[in-house]
């Protein structure tokens, strides 16, 4: 999936300034089934498969977004892309920024340079305002979409690693076993 079709139809459904993105929530609930479909078609490819998958994407990113405008959605907590309290519109946009390409190799100058800021001081005031490091609210947010993948998916954890922005399999496990106490592959039974 092309993130700038992502993009797209984010565009086109959040409303002007909102700060909190659809996969702030925390479980996928009945769009889980869309997910396996999109699975599905991706692994057999039927005729149309690639239609099939960007209309269910935007159908779930759609539902998403209604649910966490609506304040239906599940918060995250720390790593909600609503920030309280940022009243720098750098911030916001360096956070809404890491919340998009998080899947991504980021680095704190790259998001600093997002939010006009020097690295040191976007540091200072990440923490601020997040309550966490940069790193550590980026490994967070890739351990909640890696969590999610596990509860929709039948991807492998080597697959759903990559998938949410990790390069090392072995430090994905370390990393996911100290946030929820059990192994990926446990996430499953």
């Amino acid at each position: 999936l092309e993130p700038a079709f992502v993009e797209d139809v984010l565009e086109s459904v959040l409303p002007a300034g909102e700060e909190r993105l659809p996969w702030a929530r925390c479980d996928l609930g009945a769009d889980r089934d869309d997910v396996r479909r999109m699975c599905a078609e991706s692994v057999h490819r039927p005729a149309g498969w690639s239609v099939v998958v960007a209309a269910a994407l935007r159908m779930l990113l759609v539902e998403m977004t209604r649910a966490v405008t609506a304040g239906t959605g599940t918060p995250t907590g720390s790593t909600g892309a609503a920030v309280p309290g940022a009243t720098s519109p750098g911030l916001r946009d360096a956070v809404r920024y890491v919340e998009r390409h998080f899947r991504e190799p980021l680095t704190l100058a790259r998001v600093a340079g997002v939010a006009h800021l020097s690295p040191q001081w976007f540091s200072e005031q990440f923490r601020a305002t997040t309550g966490s490091s940069f790193q550590g609210y980026l490994k967070n947010r890739r351990l909640q979409f890696a969590r999610a993948l596990l509860d929709a998916t039948d991807l492998s954890v080597t697959d759903v690693c990559h998938a949410s922005g990790f390069n090392d399999p072995s430090y994905f496990g370390r990393a996911y076993r100290a946030r929820y106490g059990q192994a990926p592959s446990a996430q499953r039974r």
